[in-house]
């Protein structure tokens, strides 16, 4: 029976140890296993002793890296970008958490005044300059300063006798402003004004003058006419120092003794206006200086009720205060 006998080994090729192929002893290395298998190699042949070119088959190897060789190069990538991170949030803070020499401190402040723009400061504000729109107590509780939105003055057109003093109320909106009240007078040859708006007739001419007297509370302000007789002493009363009661009444005053119905009287100043009621608030007419009136009635609050005369033979009904008719005598 015959033996099966192994077939010799052919003495021109090679056995690669890796894929099991056989190639040429002309090359160098596997052209089916090996990366560079697909550029040609030219050895020298052994049988002919001329050198030639071979190429790989298609078929049975590829010019793209091993996936062995892609695997550790992507693995060398994600252990560097592992190792990059762990210094950054691991060691480094172990570097900077205790300084005991106070060497990073100043350095960090050093950076920090270097980095502070010029003109720039970067202390807590003054709390010690007061703001003028607020105020603040003893007990050390801050406050808004109330201020004046309206003025309401008791009368805004008036006339004084030579020398005569009459003071102005003011009333501020709202009541508890917190801001003062301030006269002054247009024309002080005509008119002083005092702090607490006593206005005395200073006016040493010869005619009767008009002034005006103004009163501020903050940035409001309101106006009153003031029409003063000629023939004052030109000397104005001592200014008091703080506000106190005015000798002259702040409305007109009713005489002492009563006017009969019917009694005949003169306007004592020019531009006083008779009302159809008896309040400022109500106008009518102006104009009638040195004009005859017969007293109809006397009110109880300081005006009379008057018969005037408009031209023509027509006569108009009225109100006056008393202080603007001279009564005559019978």
């Amino acid at each position: 029976m015959a033996t099966q006998q192994d077939t010799p080994r052919r003495s021109d090729v090679v056995r690669c140890e890796y894929c099991g192929e056989d190639y040429s002893i002309t090359y160098r290395r596997c052209p089916f296993c090996d990366d560079m298998a697909g550029t040609p190699v030219s050895y020298p042949s052994s049988n002919t002793g001329k050198g030639g070119k071979r190429q790989v088959p298609p078929s049975r190897g590829g010019a793209s890296p091993a996936p062995v060789r892609i695997i550790g190069y992507a693995l060398g990538v994600i252990l560097i970008v592992a190792a990059i991170y762990i210094i950054y949030t691991v060691l480094a803070p172990l570097f900077t958490r205790d300084d005991p020499t106070g060497s990073l401190s100043s350095v960090q402040s050093s950076v920090s005044a270097s980095q502070s723009q010029p003109g720039v400061s970067t202390s807590a504000p003054d709390i010690s300059v007061p703001d003028p729109g607020i105020s603040s107590s003893a007990s050390g509780v801050i406050t808004p300063v109330v201020k004046t939105s309206a003025i309401a003055l008791n009368t805004t057109d008036f006339t004084l006798k030579p020398s005569e003093t009459y003071r102005v109320i003011a009333t501020l909106v709202p009541a508890n402003s917190d801001e003062a009240v301030v006269w002054t007078s247009s024309d002080t040859s005509i008119a002083v004004v005092a702090p607490d708006g006593s206005i005395t007739n200073v006016n040493t001419g010869s005619t009767q003058k008009v002034t005006t007297v103004t009163a501020t509370s903050g940035s409001v302000s309101v106006q009153c006419t003031v029409r003063c007789k000629p023939g004052s002493t030109g000397v104005a009363p001592t200014t008091p120092t703080t506000p106190t009661t005015p000798t002259t009444p702040t409305t007109p005053t009713t005489p002492s003794t009563p006017v009969a119905a019917g009694t005949m009287g003169v306007i004592n100043s020019d531009g006083v206006r008779i009302r159809t009621a008896p309040v400022t608030g109500a106008q009518q007419d102006t104009g009638y200086i040195n004009s005859e009136v017969t007293i109809l009635e006397q009110t109880s609050d300081g005006w009379y009720k008057i018969r005037y005369g408009v031209g023509n033979g027509q006569t108009r009904d009225g109100y006056i205060s008393a202080q603007f008719v001279d009564v005559k005598s019978n």
